[in-house]
């Protein structure tokens, strides 16, 4: 059934985030579950903020283990396992790479991946050139609360982190007031039901594109998890327009060229469908036969604005970029929005 839903959008981690819920729900408390959870995980998995945990123990990988919270533990294991479902394609521990490419912090936009500030307390980053160890050399020990890190390597949770958030959040606000919610951190959505009511169809319109030919679809999601990622990461900044690249490929370390414009995966978590929407445009060139490969519906629209769709993903239709209906193109179109 469809049901009336109340819409609050706000920013936090540097881009768009949504909560919706039931028009009967006081929105007060659920929105504060979302805004505590979110502050968490910026102090845990934040690339930009030093005091992070995540900066701190990769600011000093050393190849012993360090001591981790619990809530820090549990996005490694996630990431872990986007890396193991994906083939190694979806690499956390590529950080070190990242760090290169300088990409601007969306909340202060002067800000760089990889600039600190003149304070002695401030640990160098450790950048190296050699190959940058895989995931699956990052040892997590929970009975120890431990994470070992080898040296010179970094993590990047940046990705995964939001997505196993969006799920987390909207768990939590589903089990606690008994409710239908879709929670959207940027490209990545995720849908919870509540087990003793009907449940409420929210509609998530795909955006993708340019202005002279873009795509835009509604579709309905029930229940589960969606991520669209884009081979540029939107930075709104005059004259950036574009965004920057910013997924690499961790087979060859280089950034991703020639790949996919966007990808949008559906699954049962907004997590999976991120690991496989960020794996699926590292692989460049190869990423039609990969997504073809996976067998969750997924739709593929390459640089020339070709669409191709598959596991039971819906053709799309264009929008006539002469009508009225025709947005101006944005890079934020790149992410998944609700309708």
């Amino acid at each position: 059934m469809s049901g009336s839903i109340r819409r609050f959008d706000f920013l936090a981690l540097g881009t768009q985030c949504v909560v919706a819920i039931p028009d009967g729900l006081d929105p007060t408390l659920p929105l504060g579950i979302a805004m505590e959870q979110l502050d968490l995980l910026e102090s845990l998995a934040s690339g930009f903020d030093p005091n992070s945990e995540v900066r701190r123990l990769s600011d000093n990988s050393d190849g012993e283990a360090h001591l981790a919270t619990h809530d820090l533990i549990e996005i490694v294991e996630i990431a872990k396992l986007a890396g193991s479902i994906t083939g190694g394609m979806c690499d956390f521990s590529i950080g070190a790479e990242v760090l290169k490419l300088g990409l601007r912090d969306r909340k202060n936009p002067s800000g760089r991946q990889g600039q600190f500030e003149d304070d002695a307390d401030v640990p160098v980053p450790k950048v190296i050139a050699t190959t940058v160890p895989g995931y699956e050399r990052i040892l997590v020990d929970r009975e120890n609360s431990t994470i070992t890190i080898p040296k010179g390597a970094r993590l990047d949770l940046h990705s995964v982190s939001k997505s196993f958030y969006a799920d987390r959040i909207a768990a939590m606000i589903s089990e606690t007031f008994s409710s239908p919610v879709l929670v959207g951190l940027g490209g990545d959505i995720a849908v919870r039901q509540a087990s003793d009511s009907e449940p409420i169809e929210f509609c998530v319109e795909v955006l993708t594109g340019a202005s002279s030919r873009q795509i835009s679809q509604k579709i309905f999601l029930l229940q589960g998890g969606m991520a669209t990622s884009g081979v540029f990461r939107p930075v709104g900044v005059k004259g950036d327009e574009l965004g920057q690249p910013h997924i690499i490929d961790p087979k060859t370390m280089r950034v991703t060229k020639g790949g996919p414009l966007s990808v949008t995966f559906a699954a049962e978590h907004a997590w999976i469908a991120n690991a496989f929407s960020t794996a699926t445009v590292a692989c460049g060139l190869g990423a039609n036969a990969y997504a073809a490969s996976i067998g969750l519906p997924c739709l593929v629209v390459s640089e020339d604005h070709g669409m191709n769709c598959y596991s039971g993903w819906p053709v799309p239709a264009e929008i006539d970029p002469g009508s009225a209906a025709s947005p101006t193109w944005n890079p934020t179109a790149l992410e998944g929005v609700l309708a």
